[in-house]
């Protein structure tokens, strides 16, 4: 990574935790974007809230390479992802203790956190939450928008459709389909 240029989407909790991988990961962060909090409030070390969601596209000065959602809820995270991957690239963030096989097929937007494993053949869709210790066996799909939550474990050959949330230490046995 080239310290490339990030916006995080979302100044909450888990908009930190995003950062603070980011910056793990080599990208330079510009700051947070979002419409609950006042431009400037500090949000992690000497980041700030630099524009509101809505206007993002509008505010010219505010240059980087790539935008992230760092928003928790599926459904939210997924109508921001898609209104500015119109208009904006998107990268994935990779915590460097991460491992993910070197026959796993990624799209964009994803975040992959501490201790996560993505094993062979697995496919992973756009604008994902793979949190901390999640393991994913081979040959399992995971499709667009979905968050898969500290600790929880798929099996091989599983199958999540789009928006679907693993709780917290979840189980989900081999072969299984989740719509």
């Amino acid at each position: 990574m080239d310290n490339k240029k990030i916006i995080i989407i979302g100044a909450g909790g888990y908009a930190v935790v995003v950062a603070e991988t980011a910056l793990l990961a080599g990208f330079q962060i510009v700051g947070f974007a979002d419409d609950n909090l006042p431009l400037c409030t500090k949000i992690f070390k000497n980041l700030t809230v630099v524009s509101t969601i809505s206007d993002i596209d509008k505010n010219n000065s505010i240059t980087f390479d790539y935008f992230i959602v760092a928003i928790g809820n599926n459904k939210i995270r997924k109508q921001i992802y898609q209104k500015l991957s119109k208009h904006f690239s998107t990268t994935n963030i990779t915590h460097p203790n991460a491992f993910l096989s070197q026959l796993v097929e990624i799209k964009l937007g994803n975040v992959i956190l501490a201790g996560a494993v993505i094993n062979a053949n697995s496919k992973i869709g756009e604008n994902n939450i793979i949190n901390s210790l999640v393991l994913i066996d081979h040959d399992t799909t995971i499709a667009s928008h979905c968050h898969l939550s500290q600790g929880s474990v798929l099996g091989s050959n599983v199958i999540i459709e789009d928006e679907y949330l693993i709780e917290i230490g979840q189980i989900i046995p081999s072969f299984s389909h989740l719509a």
